[in-house]
């Protein structure tokens, strides 16, 4: 054997005997003349010859062997009974292979024997065993060392392979340019294989193109002269590409320096091009991330002299960034320059950038920084660019959790009652994901027994869409050992959904295994909902401020449209009184009116939707309001349509106007029809009182939320087709509507005088469900009667048996519109009455405080600029207490004017106005 040692700890011979014995089998006798040939024939080959007397236990080595073994002749052959000098993890199977020849005869084993003075062989033995009356007697055999034989045999392996493996391509011809030799990156660059190449000429090969092969020869010629070439070219590839590449070629000299073949280098400079083209573009890149990393980042001279540093570094530093360019980091930084300098010193050493991370004791205590310096070339002499980031919060908290999950993991796992009985979610996996304990409480929120559990995959008890995230994140798990607030969702026993964030830790053992797991689950389900109605709040709030500036809009459209349909209306009415009764014209000018009517109608919803709308507000029972119109319904909605009502009799009143609330009503149940789409349906009316408290929740709030108090509520509901929630986010949205005709103002308007009237209205619909709106209104806390109601806001006679002033009387009319102001004194001197005119406030002041004694009354326009109509009251009042004023306005009446409107000298007439309005309104004012 390659050992040649003594196998004495092999069984008895004795096991032997009931072998058949073969006379002809004993094996050559080993004499004197036989053992010196042996010696002769080891002598001349590398290898060494044995034999081994099996019964007893004889050994004998030739020389050869002793030389294999690096043991002296004179110390004869080892008998190490336990196979010392073979390495161990081969000793089995020469122990297998000697038994295996003791039963069968032929003998061979690859081994590695580690020599006296510890230097390693590699044997092939190869032998026989010779067997005496059926009983092995002799083992014979022979032992080569292979080793420099498989050590070259491997390194020239290396070598091809390492050629092959090269990023470049790589050629070698002969002394005739022929190409002998090419690496498979030639195949990847150029599409040519290896075997295509070889045997075809350098220059006029596949890989030159045609128009530069007189180049080619012209450098070929120049590397068999000995000279080395190196340079860019065009070349081309298998598929008729071009590419630019940068050629290496090297002469090959033999022992005599004549050259004997050349060896050709290419490597693509495609991408090298490309980025040449992008510097630009990477300069100002680099230069928005060199401000805007959030790293502190620094361009220094060897010598640690600052050529450009960003804001974050000059502010560490304390010193502005153009201070900072030309000093040295020794009188900047002190405390770190000498670290700095020796940083500075390795990366130009070695040439490329290098990773730093230390740890430095600053006032307010320990920081921790990784830093990356990169030695950067520029204008022939290299500059460092330091890149410090500021890693103290990230690591004290890493370490702080990371101790944190050792020390509970530890913990929890060492006692398992106290696993079982802690008081939160937790739950261990095996490496296939199933679970492998629970503990009580995570049984007891997702409501499984234990039995049920254990050994089921975890990811059984997600929804669809978490199952899915969660297969990726276990594949992780598995491998980094950590998940942190991973959100997922769990289903219950009840079939309850549970928001839950996860966060898990295990450990693996030497074998890369996974050893144990600790998973902890927090239920977010509150949390998620109350985000949720946080998101539902911030969109109602945003919705809202949307409404309030379209009504702001709508409001600003409607005073200036009800302005021009003022003087539109003014005019048509002085030019019907100057036309005579049998003109066509009369015609025309009535047409005229009557669109100016329905285009004032129109910016009354405009104003309703803004919430200014012209209430004339009293107390008022909504179960009676409708069913004094439910006659009225039944003619505006389809004869499909079953109208269902529930009123009820004893309801709080509210204060309303009566016009706009039967608006609202009639809104919702046209509405409401017109949603069965044609079908036989049902709208149920139903009024009723109810006191709403703070924790009940809603599906749809549309102007802020129902606060917590008493309630009379007005509720329409269909069984139609529904919305689905875009819909219902734009329903009251000013133009938008579903149907194929329409403005669009109904819902809009309807939402305009809920609010106007500090209401509410609560939505909740699903498609192919129905829809239920209900309009909640807070109840008068002290309801007047009926007949005690506030005076309407109109035109009146005034004051009964007043003296009524001169027909020339003098009225000051104030308005900013030019057309308005015209229109007015056109109209004044058709009355009989003078006027003075004036474009604001400021100049009505004037000619008031000029003329009070003579202006018998002031008609003001309440929306002006610079000088407001509220203000111009006040100081004409205050100049003079019983000035006769009519207020006017586009907008309805607004908290000043109800304020004042109860004076007997005051009064109010909204835009567009007729012309007796108008009349009616001076001179009952000027009797009062």
């Amino acid at each position: 054997m390659g050992a040649g040692c003594a196998y004495s700890d092999l069984a008895p011979v004795a096991k032997y005997k009931d072998f058949p014995y073969d006379e002809t089998d004993r094996g050559p006798p080993m004499d004197s003349e036989l053992a010196a040939l042996f010696n002769e024939v080891a002598g001349i080959v590398e290898m060494g010859v044995w034999s081994w007397d099996v019964v007893t236990g004889e050994t004998w080595w030739s020389k050869g062997l002793y030389r294999i073994n690096g043991r002296d002749p004179a110390r004869g052959p080892t008998r190490d009974h336990e196979l010392k000098y073979v390495h161990e993890d081969d000793r089995e199977r020469v122990r297998e292979a000697i038994e295996r020849s003791l039963e069968e005869g032929p003998y061979y084993v690859r081994c590695r024997l580690i020599r006296s003075d510890g230097c390693v062989r590699l044997l092939d033995s190869f032998g026989r065993t010779y067997f005496e009356d059926g009983e092995p007697r002799r083992l014979i055999g022979i032992a080569f060392d292979i080793t420099e034989r498989t050590r070259a045999n491997e390194l020239a392996e290396f070598r091809a392979r390492l050629l092959d493996t090269v990023g470049q391509a790589l050629i070698a011809t002969d002394a005739s340019g022929t190409i002998v030799y090419a690496n498979r990156s030639v195949e990847e660059m150029f599409g040519w294989k290896p075997e295509e190449l070889i045997g075809q000429h350098v220059v006029d090969g596949p890989v030159t193109l045609k128009e530069y092969e007189a180049r080619a020869t012209e450098i070929v010629s120049a590397v068999f002269a000995g000279e080395t070439w190196q340079g860019e070219a065009t070349v081309s590839r298998r598929d008729g590409t071009i590419f630019p590449a940068l050629l290496c070629n090297y002469p090959v000299f033999d022992d005599d320096g004549q050259v004997v073949g050349l060896i050709g280098v290419a490597t693509d400079i495609t991408a090298q091009k490309r980025s040449e083209v992008a510097a630009l573009e990477g300069e100002t890149l680099y230069r928005a991330l060199f401000e805007s990393s959030g790293l502190f980042i620094s361009l220094l001279e060897a010598d640690g002299t600052v050529v450009m540093v960003n804001e974050a570094t000059a502010t560490y530093l304390g010193v502005p960034a153009e201070q900072a360019v030309g000093r040295r980091t020794d009188e900047l930084y002190p405390a770190a320059h000498s670290l700095l300098k020796s940083r500075i010193e390795e990366v130009l050493a070695r040439g490329e950038p290098v990773v730093f991370e230390d740890t430095w004791i600053e006032p307010d205590g320990a920081r921790y920084y990784v830093t990356n310096i990169s030695p950067v070339e520029l204008a022939e002499r290299t500059l460092l660019q330091c890149a410090a980031n500021d890693l103290t919060v990230l690591r004290e908290t890493e370490l702080a959790l990371r101790e944190s999950e050792r020390q509970r993991l530890h913990a929890l796992e060492d006692n398992r009652a106290f696993y079982e009985k802690a008081p939160t979610m937790i739950h261990s996996i095996d490496a296939s994901g199933r679970l492998t304990k629970v503990s009580d409480y995570w049984l007891d929120k997702l409501g499984y027994t234990r039995a049920e559990v254990l050994g089921r995959p975890s990811i059984d008890l997600l929804t669809p869409a978490s199952r899915e995230n969660a297969i990726r994140w276990i594949k992780d798990y598995l491998t980094t050992g950590s998940l942190e607030d991973r959100p997922l969702q769990m289903v219950k026993k009840s079939g309850e959904i549970m928001d839950v964030l996860l966060s898990a830790t295990s450990e693996f053992n030497e074998r890369g295994e996974l050893a144990r797991s600790f998973t902890v689950l927090t239920d977010m389900t509150e949390q998620r909902r109350l985000e949720r109605e946080r998101l539902e709040l911030a969109r109602q709030l945003e919705y809202a401020q949307k409404l309030e500036s379209l009504g702001v809009l709508a409001g600003g459209i409607a005073h200036d449209f009800n302005n021009l349909l003022t003087v539109i209306l003014g005019n048509v009415e002085l030019a019907d009184a100057h036309t005579p009764s049998d003109s066509p014209a009369r015609k025309y000018l009535a047409n005229i009116e009557e669109a100016t009517k329905r285009a004032s109608s129109l910016a009354g919803e405009m104003l309703a939707y803004s919430g200014k709308g012209n209430y004339v507000v009293k107390p008022l029972d909504l179960s009676r309001e409708v069913k004094a119109i439910m006659n009225l319904l039944r003619t505006m909605i389809a004869r499909t349509t079953k109208l269902e009502y529930k009123l009820s009799e004893e309801l709080p009143q509210v204060s309303a106007d009566v016009a706009q609330l039967q608006q609202v009503i009639t809104n919702l149940v046209i509405n409401a029809s017109e949603a069965l789409q044609g079908d036989t349906g049902v709208v149920a009316v139903r009024t009723f009182a109810r006191t709403y408290s703070a924790d009940e929740k809603h599906a749809t709030y549309v102007n802020g939320a129902l606060g917590e108090g008493p309630y009379v509520c007005l509720e329409v509901r269909d069984n139609g087709c529904g919305m689905d929630h875009e819909t219902q986010r734009r329903m009251f949205d000013p133009f938008y509507t579903t149907k194929t005709s329409g403005r669009g103002l109904g819902l809009a308007a309807l939402q305009g005088i809920v609010r106007g009237h500090d209401g509410v209205v609560m939505v909740e619909s699903a498609r192919g469900r129905g829809t239920t709106i209900t309009v909640c209104l807070p109840p008068v806390a002290s309801p007047a009667s009926a007949d005690e109601a506030p005076r309407p806001h109109d035109v009146s006679p005034g004051a009964t048996g007043a003296t009524e002033l001169a027909d020339d009387a003098l009225i000051l009319f104030v308005d900013d519109e030019p057309e308005l102001r015209s229109l007015g004194q056109d109209l004044l001197r058709s009355f009989g009455y003078r006027s003075l005119l004036a474009a604001d406030g400021r100049e009505a002041l004037t000619m008031f405080m000029e003329r009070r004694d003579d202006i018998a009354l002031v008609l003001l326009d309440l929306t002006m600029p610079q000088m407001s109509g509220a203000q111009t009251f006040a100081a004409i009042r205050a100049i003079e207490p019983s000035a006769r004023i009519i207020l006017t306005s586009g907008y309805s009446e607004n908290q000043f004017v109800k304020g004042v409107v109860d004076d007997p000298l005051v009064m109010f007439i909204q835009k567009p106005f007729r012309l007796t309005t108008l009349r009616a309104a001076i001179k009952g004012l000027l009797r009062a």
